[in-house]
Protein backbone atom coordinates (compact mmCIF):
# COMPACT_ATOMS: atom_id res chain seq x y z
CA UNK A 1 0.00 0.00 0.00
CA UNK A 2 2.92 2.42 1.05
CA UNK A 3 4.51 1.34 -2.05
CA UNK A 4 1.37 2.90 -4.39
CA UNK A 5 1.00 5.86 -2.16
CA UNK A 6 4.35 6.86 -3.14
CA UNK A 7 3.92 5.95 -6.76
CA UNK A 8 0.49 7.97 -6.87
CA UNK A 9 2.78 11.48 -5.05
CA UNK A 10 5.70 11.39 -7.42
CA UNK A 11 3.49 11.08 -10.55
CA UNK A 12 1.30 14.45 -8.69
CA UNK A 13 4.69 15.49 -8.11
CA UNK A 14 5.89 15.33 -12.12
CA UNK A 15 2.36 16.45 -12.94
CA UNK A 16 3.01 19.64 -10.79
CA UNK A 17 6.60 20.25 -12.28
CA UNK A 18 5.67 19.98 -15.57
CA UNK A 19 2.91 22.57 -15.38
CA UNK A 20 5.22 25.13 -13.44
CA UNK A 21 8.26 24.43 -16.44
CA UNK A 22 4.77 24.95 -18.84
CA UNK A 23 4.25 27.96 -17.31
CA UNK A 24 7.94 29.41 -16.94
CA UNK A 25 8.37 28.36 -20.95
CA UNK A 26 5.72 30.78 -22.18
CA UNK A 27 6.36 33.50 -19.60
CA UNK A 28 10.52 33.28 -21.33
CA UNK A 29 9.15 32.96 -24.85
CA UNK A 30 6.46 36.14 -24.96
CA UNK A 31 9.84 37.87 -25.49
CA UNK A 32 9.68 39.32 -28.74
CA UNK A 33 13.22 38.17 -29.49
CA UNK A 34 12.09 34.47 -28.49
CA UNK A 35 13.85 32.07 -30.09
CA UNK A 36 14.46 28.53 -28.38
CA UNK A 37 14.82 27.49 -24.65
CA UNK A 38 17.09 24.61 -23.76
CA UNK A 39 16.13 22.46 -20.67
CA UNK A 40 18.90 21.49 -18.56
CA UNK A 41 17.59 18.63 -16.06
CA UNK A 42 19.46 16.49 -12.70
CA UNK A 43 20.06 13.37 -12.04
CA UNK A 44 16.24 12.82 -10.69
CA UNK A 45 15.06 14.38 -14.38
CA UNK A 46 13.66 16.86 -13.00
CA UNK A 47 14.19 20.35 -15.22
CA UNK A 48 16.87 22.44 -12.92
CA UNK A 49 18.50 25.29 -15.42
CA UNK A 50 16.48 26.72 -18.81
CA UNK A 51 18.99 28.60 -21.31
CA UNK A 52 16.89 31.45 -22.82
CA UNK A 53 18.47 31.99 -26.60
CA UNK A 54 16.88 34.80 -28.85
CA UNK A 55 16.28 34.64 -32.78
CA UNK A 56 18.78 36.26 -34.46
CA UNK A 57 16.14 36.71 -37.57
CA UNK A 58 13.94 38.81 -35.08
CA UNK A 59 16.29 41.32 -33.42
CA UNK A 60 19.46 41.96 -34.06
CA UNK A 61 21.23 41.72 -30.85
CA UNK A 62 19.82 38.68 -28.85
CA UNK A 63 21.11 37.55 -25.91
CA UNK A 64 21.77 34.13 -23.82
CA UNK A 65 19.75 34.19 -20.46
CA UNK A 66 19.99 31.10 -17.87
CA UNK A 67 17.26 31.12 -15.43
CA UNK A 68 16.58 28.68 -12.96
CA UNK A 69 13.54 26.24 -13.12
CA UNK A 70 11.06 28.96 -11.91
CA UNK A 71 12.39 31.31 -14.56
CA UNK A 72 14.94 33.53 -11.91
CA UNK A 73 17.73 35.01 -13.90
CA UNK A 74 20.96 33.93 -12.92
CA UNK A 75 23.20 34.69 -15.83
CA UNK A 76 23.26 37.15 -18.89
CA UNK A 77 25.14 36.64 -21.92
CA UNK A 78 25.37 39.28 -24.25
CA UNK A 79 26.23 38.36 -28.16
CA UNK A 80 28.06 41.99 -28.48
CA UNK A 81 32.40 41.19 -28.16
CA UNK A 82 33.69 40.94 -24.96
CA UNK A 83 37.60 40.84 -24.45
CA UNK A 84 39.49 37.30 -23.68
CA UNK A 85 39.14 37.74 -19.80
CA UNK A 86 35.59 38.39 -20.02
CA UNK A 87 34.51 35.28 -22.21
CA UNK A 88 36.99 32.99 -19.71
CA UNK A 89 35.07 34.22 -16.80
CA UNK A 90 31.71 34.17 -18.51
CA UNK A 91 32.84 30.44 -19.29
CA UNK A 92 34.00 29.70 -15.82
CA UNK A 93 30.17 31.01 -14.62
CA UNK A 94 29.04 28.76 -17.27
CA UNK A 95 30.50 25.77 -16.19
CA UNK A 96 30.16 26.50 -12.37
CA UNK A 97 26.47 26.80 -13.27
CA UNK A 98 25.53 23.47 -15.23
CA UNK A 99 27.16 21.71 -12.94
CA UNK A 100 25.10 18.48 -11.85
CA UNK A 101 22.86 18.84 -14.88
CA UNK A 102 22.70 17.30 -18.62
CA UNK A 103 21.21 19.16 -21.77
CA UNK A 104 17.81 17.53 -22.06
CA UNK A 105 15.59 18.95 -24.61
CA UNK A 106 15.71 22.30 -26.71
CA UNK A 107 12.11 23.99 -27.16
CA UNK A 108 11.23 26.43 -30.07
CA UNK A 109 8.93 29.19 -29.21
CA UNK A 110 7.49 29.64 -32.22
CA UNK A 111 5.96 26.16 -31.47
CA UNK A 112 5.04 26.96 -27.93
CA UNK A 113 3.67 30.50 -29.12
CA UNK A 114 2.65 31.10 -32.22
CA UNK A 115 4.01 34.17 -32.96
CA UNK A 116 4.43 35.93 -36.23
CA UNK A 117 7.84 37.06 -37.81
CA UNK A 118 8.39 40.71 -38.11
Amino acid sequence: MFFWLFVLLSCRSQDASKEALQAVLQQLCTDPCAGTVTVFRDQSQQANKLLFTGDISRCSHTTDVYTDAKGKELLHVSDRPSTPEQQKAIQKQKKQLLQGVTKAERISCNKLHKTPKP
